[in-house]
């Protein structure tokens, strides 16, 4: 796994894909700012965990598939200490969950989140060659030698385009808060203008030792917004599709030799970490 972007991508937006896959985009071009430009990840640069739920019955008459919503109880995401020279990149860590009956595959339901929730910037100028300054490059992208171009100076190249905007992996006694803080392009800390919003659902033992989701099952008291990920489907065929994306986000900013960027220092080469996540229904929840 390496650091990897999709690029700007909402709470709730599907990830974005072609006939080779997701779009996942590895280490920019020096001097060409637009995603297209940049190197495509591969397959063996993030995680892909497809998995197929189902809520079976134990009734009278027999085991029945019957439909449920479905919760994340828990999602750890954390640094695995395995060396004291490598840093915690735990933040940087993007989990997005597709699901889609396999009734009706292209209805999907999408999430996306972090370790903090919130705002990550995913554009801005950066010092690919290292020698202190914003890479430059000629105003048009398309005469790459300045052929044709009548220009006077280069000009400063802004790298990836939009942000994205994650639910956190923290459970909240309430529903979402407000006041917290992300770095903007500038590598400014800024306040974010929206609240920042769990998805993970609380979880208790049931009578035979299950998990059951408990209240708060809603994320955002004004529109009572569930936290379900997906549901479960009665039936005997068909199941709930749960695919899982995970990845390390290279617009994620760090402190280095400059204060905070998104050009990470060499102490993050080789670092690990740990991802545990619980799903969780609620079906005997007055049990």
């Amino acid at each position: 796994i390496q650091p990897v972007t999709p690029g700007a991508l909402d709470k709730d937006d599907a990830l974005a894909s072609d006939s080779s896959g997701l779009k996942m985009y590895s280490n920019p071009v020096p001097g060409r700012g637009a995603y297209e430009n940049w190197n495509r990840a591969s397959a063996k640069n993030y995680v892909v965990i497809p998995l197929q739920l189902r809520y079976v019955n134990q009734g009278n008459s027999g085991p029945e598939n019957v439909a449920e919503a479905v919760y994340l109880s828990e999602l750890v995401l954390q640094q695995r200490v395995t060396d004291p020279e490598t840093n915690d990149i735990s933040e940087a860590l993007r989990v997005h969950v597709s699901s889609y009956s396999s009734a009706a595959p292209t209805q999907k339901e999408s999430r996306l989140i972090s370790k903090k929730g919130g705002t990550t910037v995913t554009h801005g100028k950066l010092d690919l060659d290292g020698d202190g300054n914003p890479d430059t490059a000629r105003p048009s992208a398309s005469d790459k030698y300045g052929f044709s171009s009548n220009y006077t100076s280069l000009e400063e190249v802004e790298y990836g385009a939009g942000k994205q905007f994650a639910y956190t992996a923290e459970q909240f006694d309430d529903y979402g808060v407000s006041g917290r803080k992300y770095y903007n392009e500038e590598d400014v800390l800024t306040n974010e203008s929206a609240n920042v919003y769990s998805l993970i659902a609380k979880s208790r033992e049931g009578k035979n030792g299950e998990d059951l989701v408990d209240a708060n099952l809603t994320y955002d008291a004004a529109s009572g917004t569930s936290k379900a990920i997906g549901s479960t489907v009665a039936g005997s065929t068909n199941f709930l599709n749960v695919d899982i994306t995970i990845w390390v986000e290279g617009w994620q900013k760090f402190a280095n030799d400059s204060g905070y960027s998104s050009i990470w220092s060499k102490g993050f080469i080789g670092s690990q970490f740990n991802i545990g996540f619980e799903f969780a229904v609620n079906a005997e929840a007055d049990a």
